[in-house]
């Protein structure tokens, strides 16, 4: 499942392929559509059931969809922080406790580091006291889906010091508590140099035994292009009606 953006429309849906097992996939299909744009669709299993925490900041919540018939049909089914336009929620278990991290889209999307705890996937969720709790460009807003390796956790986070989607890096928390948060950056991924996809690497996204990476590649974009250009000139002269 991935965020497919229609440039057309400066707008994201949820949309999901299949891979055939020979290396060939399935054309994407729309799983998940809401008026608004919809990025970071971020899946995890509890109780038997597949829910997906996309990013709807522009809805100005963090909210859950299950899928009822995987992964083509789903339903909202609550929301886990109301009034925050989160970006990129990732949603984790560690020692008990459910953690959310995000970014707010509306204070510095990538740059400040914000969390949440609650005893039950379904709340109450309380932020945590020194949100923001991390604060850098290089390695705050997250980028998938945090693993433990050798006993230790480790968080994915993207490094937008220098562009949007430029690289991942790989932090491991140190101190994870309902009062106190330290991690510290130990190794970069990306962007792949070998490949068709050299300008970036955005998330490292757990599937089983597998890892799904996206790559960054610059390209012209007719229909971008066209919106960009009506965008300046309708803020240059907002009471000329253009037409396409």
């Amino acid at each position: 499942m991935f965020e497919e953006f229609d440039f057309r429309s400066n707008k994201g849906v949820v949309s999901w392929i299949q891979e055939d097992g020979k290396g060939g996939f399935s054309r994407p299909q729309t799983a998940i559509e809401l008026p608004y744009h919809m990025a970071y669709p971020y899946l995890f299993e509890s109780g038997g059931s597949i829910y997906c925490i996309p990013e709807i900041a522009h809805g100005r919540e963090v909210g859950v969809f299950r899928a009822i018939d995987f992964p083509q049909a789903w339903t909202k089914t609550g929301t886990l922080v109301p009034g925050v336009a989160g970006v990129d929620a990732t949603v984790f278990e560690d020692h008990g406790l459910y953690w959310l991290f995000c970014t707010d889209l509306d204070d510095g999307p990538f740059s400040k580091l914000r969390a949440w705890y609650a005893s039950e996937l379904w709340g109450p969720w309380k932020a945590h006291p020194q949100n923001p709790i991390k604060t850098d460009p290089r390695s705050a807003r997250p980028a998938g889906t945090p693993f433990r390796w050798r006993g230790d956790l480790y968080r994915p986070a993207q490094d937008c010091s220098d562009g949007y989607g430029g690289s991942v890096t790989i932090n491991r928390v140190v101190r994870l508590t309902t009062t106190a948060f330290h991690e510290e950056p130990v190794a970069t991924v990306g962007p792949f140099r070998d490949g068709p996809y050299t300008r970036g690497v955005h998330t490292l996204s757990a599937v089983g035994s597998r890892t799904l990476v996206d790559g960054k590649r610059l390209a012209f974009n007719r229909s971008e292009m066209s919106r960009r250009m009506r965008e300046s000139l309708e803020h240059r002269w907002p009471n000329v009606l253009l037409r396409g």
